[in-house]
């Protein structure tokens, strides 16, 4: 999970904040993620911890937010943030090992926005990315059976002309076999109905 994963493949488009209050509100009617843009701050505040009203374990969660929502080293991420001119610093896991930041569980104050920008990442992609294979192929069934039925249409159409054609002949064919049969002699008395 990446917001970059979200923003490419899902549509959402992330919304910068200076408020750690509204830090991963999410907007589903406008499709949009609001993330804390002061990842530094944060650190900072926590390095130096006795001095702050925010208690350490909210800063720590929220860095760690950051950390799986941006994740270090990741192509599709760093593009992002160029686009948004934005600069997360690799600050790391705060002392815990990775795959403890990816557990849900641990979450206490961001819990539910990180399990709803899971449930945004597990939907299935509507509009035109729907026709694009996911990266980890879980849409093969809808991309596959859409273009199965573009390639069928296609070929559907692309057969009407050469069924015209087809026919054409077949009624040119059936007048040559109908004037070679009334071109024997006595076949008007033998095919009267067809021959007159």
């Amino acid at each position: 999970m990446s917001m970059a994963y979200l923003c490419q493949r899902r549509g959402f488009k992330v919304y910068w904040t200076s408020n750690l209050a509204d830090h991963l509100n999410v907007n589903w009617r406008y499709k949009t993620i609001t993330v804390y843009e002061h990842k530094i701050f944060l650190w900072n505040t926590l390095q130096y911890s006795s001095n702050s009203l925010t208690p350490p374990w909210i800063l720590v969660e929220a860095i760690d937010t950051l950390n799986v929502l941006f994740p270090l080293g990741d192509e599709m991420t760093n593009k992002l943030l160029q686009r948004h001119s934005k600069v997360l610093s690799g600050i790391g896991y705060c002392g815990s090992p990775r795959h403890k930041c990816l557990d849900l569980a641990k979450f206490s104050i961001w819990r539910d926005s990180m399990a709803d920008l899971v449930e945004i990442m597990n939907e299935e992609p509507s509009g035109v990315r729907q026709l694009a294979l996911e990266s980890d192929g879980r849409n093969m069934l809808p991309f596959l059976t859409f273009w199965v039925a573009i390639v069928v249409a296609t070929l559907g159409v692309l057969s009407i002309p050469f069924a015209i054609v087809s026919m054409k002949y077949t009624v040119k064919q059936y007048d040559l076999a109908l004037a070679q049969a009334c071109s024997a002699p006595g076949a008007q008395d033998s095919l009267p109905h067809y021959c007159n």
